[in-house]
């Protein structure tokens, strides 16, 4: 008995051991860097830190792992170490699996050398090996600098490693990937490897061909809090460049970076990257995408703004032969020299839910967004002071769009389709609004050219076109008129509503036109809008209707005639009660925020 007793003794304390073996061993082996270091610089502590962060990685690739790496203020190139020649170009920090780098500490020149700031206390990973960068103001200015002739092709490199190798807290500049065999991802080139990147700045790095500031090649890294600020590529990426790639980037920010191709802020081909919270500013492509161009893939971009970026397509985002997600991303102030001054979506199915477009502009179509053969799928969507000669909100070209709940506000077409413009195209408008668009010649709301509508409860107001001021019909020379069909909507702009100009069929059901519309359960009356002059279409109701300002129910002295007015056949859906058993016309007919029944 007392054997067994203390055989269970023995059992724990080896337990015991083993437990504590492990926690020792998860905490794993520190290492020090720091320039200004005046012990032995063997990396033990911050007095005796190593010099050069080469000599931290050499110590760190056969300490057993995890090993963190705490590297002070200064600046630290790649051509420095022991096992590193000076000058030569081909040097970088290699990433290694378990091992953690952590930049921003004071170091030894401020008391209390363990504080952490990477803002003040900067760690700069340079590739400016003989330190003769001169500034620049454009990044492009960057590409075949002779200044940077001199300098590391890649900075850091992150290659052939998995989620335990981690940088975290440093700036990595001046990488010049300009030579043939050494060309892409002048910050960090990063090929089947995942690595995690927190906490960094890419900045004033140039390449060749791909990925200015990164360049992931069948690769998945994290990117978390990071910014991209005036790197340039010859071709594409100038922030990231992704091939076959599927990174998870979140909370970062991509400002001035720029590409001669494509992609100024990143550049996407054939993976599915999850960006999250992040914001592009002042980007630019010369060919597509100044914000970022996505090909053949499935990216899905998640509260996300582009603003200030350009390019000849798409100078917000250029999404292409894939399936883009966009969810409460914001576009603002974006200028395309030819389509899409927000977003341009080619052969795609993009979707996109409670997005907002603001102030984009175009040279020729699309101010907010350009749809060419796409099938796009938009809830929720606003389009506000947008402009461009065709289409100042929205230009449709053998597309297939479909709007549901959306709103195009003082959107401005300097031609055709101030609201939006659709040529050989197939529309599917649900309860959305149309008002206060501006087209100088043909249709302000909208502007059809062999185009099918089909527009349900929607509200048409307060547009304004030489000729059709809510919808416009002219083929221009093409051989098929449009087919349009209008159900349960109130168009309410100031007489001219529509201008049928080839031919096409305009067919007109329970709606409430301005000036009348011959069509059974058509009325001609003033729709009794709850508050017209600030923009609040709601119907005024007797029995009650949502004020969205307050957020709660008013009760008018009057109620709309387009309340139970819209068509006894189509459901009454989301309609609080009482709703009379019939939808009413216009944007919030068959939604839980349509006016009540008297």
């Amino acid at each position: 008995m007392r054997e067994r007793k203390s055989r269970k003794i023995v059992f724990k304390i080896a337990v015991f051991m083993t437990v504590l073996s492990l926690c020792s061993s998860s905490i794993g082996k520190i290492i020090y860097v720091d320039i200004g270091a005046v012990g032995v610089n063997n990396g033990s502590s911050w007095t005796d830190a190593y010099h050069y962060l080469q000599d931290a990685l050499a110590d760190a690739n056969t300490a057993e792992k995890p090993v963190e790496i705490l590297v002070a203020q200064g600046i630290y190139k790649p051509d420095q170490g022991v096992e590193t020649n000076l000058g030569d170009r081909s040097a970088t920090f290699q990433l290694i699996n378990g091992v953690a780098i952590y930049g921003g500490y004071a170091g030894v020149a401020v008391p209390g050398s363990d504080i952490r700031d990477i803002e003040l206390y900067e760690t700069i990973l340079s590739g400016d090996l003989d330190g003769n960068d001169t500034d620049v103001n454009n990044p492009q200015d960057l590409l075949g600098n002779p200044d940077r002739a001199d300098n590391s092709y890649q900075v850091v490199t992150g290659s052939g490693t998995d989620e335990t190798a981690i940088l975290d807290g440093c700036t990595i500049t001046s990488g010049n990937a300009y030579i043939f065999t050494n060309r892409n991802g002048a910050g960090l080139v990063n090929e089947h490897g995942s690595p995690q990147i927190s906490n960094c700045t890419f900045t004033y790095n140039s390449a060749q061909y791909f990925g200015g500031g990164i360049y992931n090649y069948y690769s998945s890294p994290t990117i978390v809090n990071c910014t991209f600020m005036q790197n340039s590529v010859n071709d594409r990426g100038g922030g990231i460049y992704n091939y076959y790639s599927n990174p998870t980037i979140t909370n970062c920010a991509f400002m001035q970076n720029s590409a001669n191709g494509r992609g100024g802020g990143i550049y996407n081909y054939r993976g599915s990257p999850v960006l999250t919270n992040c914001t592009f500013s002042n980007n630019s492509g010369q060919s597509d995408g100044g914000g970022i161009h996505s090909s053949h893939g499935s990216p899905s971009m998640t509260d996300c703004t582009f603003i200030g970026n350009s390019s000849r397509q798409g100078g917000g985002a250029y999404t292409d032969d894939n399936s883009a997600t966009f969810i409460n991303c914001t576009f603002t102030k974006n200028f395309a020299d030819d389509e899409g001054g927000g977003l341009y979506s080619h052969d795609n199915k993009p979707n996109l839910n409670n997005c907002t477009f603001i102030e984009n502009s175009a040279q020729y179509g699309g101010g907010g967004m350009c749809c060419n053969s796409s099938e796009p799928n938009m809830t929720n969507c606003t389009f506000i002071e947008n402009s461009a000669h065709y289409g100042g909100g929205l230009y449709n070209t053998s597309s297939n769009p479909i709007l549901t709940n959306c709103i195009l506000i003082s959107n401005s077409g300097f031609t055709y389709g101030g609201g939006m413009y659709n040529i050989s195209s197939s529309l599917t408008l649900n309860n959305c609004i149309i008002a206060a668009n501006q087209a100088y010649s043909y249709g302000g709301g909208m502007s059809c050219n062999s185009s099918d509508s089909n527009i349900t409860n929607c509200t048409f107001t307060e547009n304004s076109a030489t000729k059709g001021k809510t919808i416009a019909c002219n083929s221009l020379g093409q051989r098929r008129q449009s087919d349009i069909i209008l159900t349960n909507c109130i168009l309410w702009d100031d007489g001219n509503a529509i201008w049928n100009n080839d031919r096409s069929t305009v067919t007109i059901f329970y709606s409430n036109i301005k000036g009348g519309w011959s069509g059974e359960g058509n009325i001609d009356a003033d729709p009794l809008f709850a508050d017209f002059d600030n923009g609040d279409y709601h119907l005024k109701s007797q029995a009650g209707r949502l004020d969205p300002v307050s957020e709660i129910w008013m009760i008018d002295e009057e109620t709309s005639p387009c309340i139970d007015a819209g068509d006894p056949n189509s459901p009454v859906l989301f309609e609080p009660f009482p709703n009379g058993g019939r939808i009413n016309m216009g944007a919030y007919g068959g939604t839980s925020v349509a006016s009540k029944s008297p």
